[in-house]
């Protein structure tokens, strides 16, 4: 899997890295029996590029903390492209750190559902 993790956060680093993510995404694709032969793109961002994400493409004017920018699935099922780029993930730390402290649920483990779950948005399971 190629993965490439973009931060854009200010005064820090992600409290993962590319290690642990790679690793959930590969868990989660080969969970549901998909290949973990893509090309997924992870971006770290703050409440404000976060807000504007969210009002641009669901119409809401507030920070949510995950979205998921699928690729054209049908251009990628079956194919047998190496890397096939399957989407993007944009994590807003800030958001998932407060929903973390709320629900009394250790950052990593909730940073790992938000990115499991962003994962199948991308490979066409919504909820």
């Amino acid at each position: 899997m190629k993965l490439e993790v973009i931060n854009t956060l200010t005064g820090g680093r992600p409290p993962v890295g590319a290690f642990a993510l790679r690793q959930w995404l590969i868990d989660e694709l080969l969970q549901h029996k998909r290949s973990d032969k893509y090309h997924i793109e992870v971006v770290w961002v703050g409440k404000a590029k976060m807000t504007a994400l969210n009002k641009r493409y669901r119409r809401q004017n507030k920070p949510t903390d995950v979205l998921s920018f699928p690729v054209e699935l049908e251009q990628i099922h079956g194919s047998a492209i190496t890397d096939a780029p399957l989407g993007s993930i944009i994590l807003c730390l800030p958001v998932i750190t407060r929903q973390a402290k709320d629900a009394k649920t250790p950052l990593h483990a909730e940073l790992e559902k938000m990115v499991k779950h962003s994962l199948r948005h991308l490979i066409g399971i919504h909820h």
